[in-house]
C-alpha cells in the first residue's frame, strides 16, 4: 500500500511539473503575442548589466522562454516564427 502511494505521488509530481504556467489577469494585460517562436530583430539590446549596448541584435523567445540572444547576422530563425523588426528601438 505504502509502495503503491509513493508511485502515486511521484507519477503526479512528475506530470505536474510538465503543466503549462497560466498568466494572472494582470500579467495578461501585458501579453500581446501568443505565439510559440517570437524573433525580435535589428534591436539595440540593453542587458542591463551596465555593458554598453549592443546594435543589430535578435532574440528569439521559444514557449515563453529566451531560447537564444545575439547578432543578427548568426541568428538563425526557426521557420514558423513571428519576426518583429525593432530597427532603430531599444530592448531591455
Amino acid at each position: 500500500m505504502k509502495k503503491s502511494l509513493l508511485v502515486l505521488s511521484l507519477t503526479l509530481l512528475y506530470f505536474s511539473s510538465f503543466s503549462q504556467e497560466r498568466l494572472s489577469a494582470e500579467t495578461k494585460k501585458f501579453v500581446v503575442f501568443k505565439d510559440s517562436i517570437i524573433v525580435f530583430k535589428d534591436a539595440v539590446l540593453i542587458d542591463g548589466t551596465g555593458t554598453d549596448s549592443r546594435s543589430h541584435q535578435s532574440v528569439i523567445i521559444k514557449d515563453g522562454k529566451i531560447n537564444w540572444i545575439g547578432d543578427d547576422a548568426k541568428a538563425i530563425i526557426p521557420q514558423g516564427a513571428k519576426t518583429i523588426d525593432l530597427n532603430g528601438k531599444a530592448l531591455m
